[in-house]
């Protein structure tokens, strides 16, 4: 099974809907797209601040051994557009630049380079493992271009937890529970020194139910 979903609608139009930046991505205080002047911009990825904050949100919780095991619920993936929301003000393109980062415009690359990277390097571990110690077993593998916004990767995931729950029930509201839905993602499953990478993926795919496209926006291949 491949379902390809686009993001939800950003002005709450849709079939009446709360869109996600309405309900799952609204941050405890008003967004903005650039930091006050007063704030420094971190230096790297590596900035011992940086890290020291990472460290701070997103402690090692342990070991699982098996990559294709290492899935990702929408409620964790939220946890990490909420610290990025807090913090990627201070974040500027890895690129050698000094173009500051916002949440509106961050992507999956620069989650990697800010989040993913510097949070797991020192344990050489899967980010994954920064947030549970127990196996969590996909339902959905996750294929999208590394490129789109994360605004529009997890509105995508929220769209489907929407479009699945109206199959079943009358509502379209997401509970907790329905942020409980597990997803393999590559970026966060996959321990930095791994070289069995390749396998960890298929064996993620045959584990899961089915195929999530991730479609939609400008930065889509």
């Amino acid at each position: 099974v491949v379902i390809a979903v686009s993001p939800a609608c950003p002005t709450c139009a849709l079939q009446g809907r709360p869109s996600l930046e309405c309900q799952a991505l609204s941050p405890s205080v008003p967004m903005s797209g650039s930091p006050p002047p007063e704030q420094i911009c971190r230096s790297s990825p590596d900035d011992p601040g940086h890290k020291q904050c990472l460290e701070r949100e997103f402690p090692f919780r342990g070991w699982i051994q098996h990559a294709e095991l290492r899935g990702i619920t929408l409620e964790q993936l939220l946890r990490v557009y909420h610290f990025a929301d807090s913090d990627c003000p201070l974040w500027h393109k890895s690129d050698g630049g000094s173009t500051r980062l916002s949440i509106d415009t961050i992507t999956l690359h620069d989650i990697h380079d800010w989040v993913v990277t510097p949070a797991t390097v020192a344990k050489d571990c899967a980010f994954v493992e920064l947030l549970s110690s127990v196996e969590q077993r996909p339902e959905w593998f996750i294929s999208h271009s590394w490129k789109e916004s994360l605004r529009t990767f997890l509105g995508c995931l929220h769209e489907h937890v929407l479009l699945r729950k109206a199959a079943s029930s009358e509502t379209w509201d997401v509970s907790a529970a329905d942020r409980l839905a597990v997803y393999w993602v590559k970026a966060f499953a996959i321990r930095q020194g791994d070289d069995d990478d390749d396998a960890s993926f298929g064996r993620a795919l045959g584990l899961c139910m089915g195929v999530l496209l991730i479609v939609g926006g400008e930065r889509s291949p």
